[in-house]
């Protein structure tokens, strides 16, 4: 096997030097009809969840009703107990299917954002928000602390007051 200078070169020349290249996604349907599809997606999501809440609902008011009125005797709390297992069962379904759409809602909103390049600018909202949220309660809690720090240090203060007034009252009839 004899390898000289000319193969060694066409070997090293034969790779890409643009297979790390950043690449954007280029749909094969144009970006319009993309958008379209999702937002299509999107509101087809929305309608199944909304008969989904609608379900899970009606399935939690038989489970309160059953709870709240039992019926007396023996084969009336077989069927209580035959409903609130049904209604459980179905409220979990409910509650799984739901969180599966939501899910899946949530990807695909997701993608509509890329798609529309709104998905930073929603990104960073969010961050903001929360950091705000993060900011108002921590000055909330310090706040909190500050007033009950005062409050502890001011009892010497009104313990005093309070042996004052009850000693005033005591030897001075006028103060009454």
């Amino acid at each position: 096997m004899n390898l000289d200078l000319r193969d060694l070169m066409k070997l090293f020349k034969s790779k890409k030097s643009h297979d790390l290249a950043l690449t954007t996604f280029r749909p094969q349907i144009n970006e319009s009809e993309y958008v379209l599809c999702l937002r299509e997606k999107i509101s087809a999501l929305e309608q199944e969840i909304k008969i989904l809440t609608n379900g899970l609902f009606q399935a939690q008011s038989v489970a309160i009703k059953s709870t709240l009125f039992p019926r007396k005797g023996f084969l009336s709390s077989l069927q209580n107990r035959w409903y609130k297992s049904a209604a459980s069962d179905s409220v979990k379904w409910h509650q799984g299917r739901l969180a599966e759409l939501c899910a899946s809602r949530n990807s695909l909103q997701i993608r509509l954002d890329k798609a529309t390049g709104q998905f930073w600018k929603k990104r960073f909202l969010r961050w903001a928000l929360l950091f705000c949220l993060f900011c108002f309660s921590a000055m909330f809690l310090y706040l909190a602390f500050l007033g009950m720090l005062i409050v502890i240090n001011l009892l010497p203060l009104l313990f005093l007051l309070t042996i004052l007034f009850f000693a005033a009252t005591r030897f001075f009839p006028r103060f009454r």
